[in-house]
């Protein structure tokens, strides 16, 4: 508590802190405890890359082998070459998706995309949703502790958001975070999972079902219950065939256009500065979340708007499942209009950043809207290095093949699944038939993945092989 009056004390810091439920712990004990979810999927490892330090470890990866180059002094020429193709990579994308709007053109203070598109509003959020529409954020959750459920209850809420949005006038529905912890076969559950994959689960396994149906079924207040049975007789009422996945490359302007054009948008960010928070703005040099590259990211909410301060500071507004008696009511703001050195943002909130496609379940189409600009519709995760690079030097062909390949193995999977359930007779020997075909699922898909990981070194072996001695420092960049 003397630290947090201190730190109150300090004009300079744009956020307060307060006692919150954390408080009584260590900034390690909280992040090992409560900031557990990972910015990638566990089947199939390489679908969201590894962090740097995992890279370095292993010979077969998508990207350039530091194994292969002879000193630190080569590996850093090589990285420097590396990182200025891409960013002029990542400067033609932007260039692109902006419409050709220069990034040091004249700003219009009409909007935050100035002339680019002014009506785009200066502030707007769905917590207080325009004329016309019902509660669209709905209620903030408070997960347990020990449990890394945020990725369901991000789920679950940007679904019910963008439904209350497509139904305009109607509040979020109530939607079963229960059935996403006891049924999600591709997420894990309090062990950590993620929206990407979520709604991946849901499109294969034919909808998500309503709160009051699911715990009509599977009894139980507690949402995130580690041991709750899936049962999957339940009425499915929403479906994802889709997801919206924002481009990096472009910066703050993807995500201005889809919370405003389709409602709040899930991300991934760095909560390390959020154990205590109180209220105001957690600043860009506040939350440099980058160091440990994508490992960094160990927390999942729901941006619902954007604002300025009466100081001038300008801010995301974010909601958070650490319940409504944390920060203000369960909310929080980072700052925006800042992206920082590796274009991510504050807290790295922009690493990650996707909204569903819906429709009701068992629709054989989507009838919800195409994705805004500057944001890329995709039915399963798998990074595409030119739009959303992360922080590697991978290769765009590689990417895109293996891409091909574990959308192929998971297809696969989502076929297997739906022949399981269509055979499985009772619950208890769905979960276990199910696990041990999960099992059998994901082995055969990462040895496929791995066989063509091998055969993309092999050939970038052959190709480092084949060039002079001066240009071998060249190699990691195709």
């Amino acid at each position: 508590m003397v630290r947090y009056e201190a730190h109150n004390a300090d004009s300079a810091h744009k956020f307060q802190l307060k006692e919150t439920k954390f408080s009584d712990l260590t900034e390690e004990e909280f992040a090992a405890r409560v900031l557990t979810y990972k910015p990638r999927r566990q089947f199939g490892e390489t679908m969201l890359g590894n962090s740097e330090d995992e890279v370095s470890s292993t010979s077969a990866r998508v990207g350039y082998e530091a194994a292969a180059l002879k000193s630190p002094a080569e590996i850093a020429v090589a990285r420097k070459h590396s990182q200025r193709a891409r960013d002029r990579t990542q400067r033609r994308e932007r260039n692109r998706l902006r419409g050709h709007v220069e990034d040091h053109g004249e700003v219009d203070d009409s909007g935050p995309l100035g002339d680019a598109d002014p009506s785009i509003p200066a502030a707007f959020s769905w917590r207080t949703p325009p004329d016309g529409y019902g509660n669209v954020v709905g209620v903030v959750h408070d997960q347990e502790d020990l449990c890394a459920s945020c990725w369901a209850f991000v789920t679950a809420d940007s679904i019910a958001s963008r439904i209350a949005i497509i139904n305009k006038g109607d509040d979020a529905p109530a939607l079963s975070v229960k059935q996403l912890m006891a049924c999600d076969a591709v997420d894990h559950g309090c062990s950590t999972g993620n929206m990407y994959t979520a709604y991946e689960w849901i499109g294969q396994y034919g909808g998500i079902s309503s709160k009051a149906d699911y715990n009509a079924k599977v009894p139980g207040d507690r949402d995130d219950a580690p041991d709750a049975k899936c049962d999957a007789s339940v009425k499915k009422v929403y479906d994802t065939p889709a997801m919206c996945d924002l481009a990096q490359v472009a910066g703050e302007e993807p995500l201005y256009r889809a919370i405003f054009e389709r409602g709040p948008v899930a991300v991934g960010i760095n909560a390390n500065k959020l154990q205590a928070y109180g209220s105001g703005v957690i600043m860009l040099d506040d939350c440099k979340p980058l160091g440990r590259g994508i490992e960094s990211i160990n927390h999942a909410a729901l941006v619902v708007g954007w604002g300025t301060t009466d100081d001038g500071v300008k801010y995301w507004e974010i909601k958070n499942s650490y319940g409504p008696e944390w920060g203000d009511e369960g909310f929080f703001r980072l700052e925006r209009g800042r992206i920082g050195e590796h274009k991510f943002g504050t807290c790295g909130l922009l690493f990650e950043s996707v909204y569903p496609v819906v429709t009701k379940a068992g629709d054989a189409t989507s009838t919800d809207a195409p994705c805004v600009k500057g944001s890329v519709q995709k039915q399963t995760y798998y990074r595409n290095e030119t739009l959303n690079p992360g922080l590697g030097d991978d290769d765009v062909e590689d990417e895109a093949r293996i891409g091909v390949a574990q959308r192929r193995a998971h297809r696969a999977h989502g076929h297997a699944h739906r022949a399981r359930k269509a055979r499985l007779g009772d619950a208890a020997s769905s979960h276990l038939t199910t696990h041990t075909e999960n099992v059998v699922a994901a082995a055969a898909a990462l040895a496929s993945i791995a066989v063509l990981v091998a055969a993309v070194a092999h050939r970038r072996r052959a190709r480092r092989d084949a060039v002079p001695e001066s240009a071998a420092l060249l190699a990691a960049e195709p």
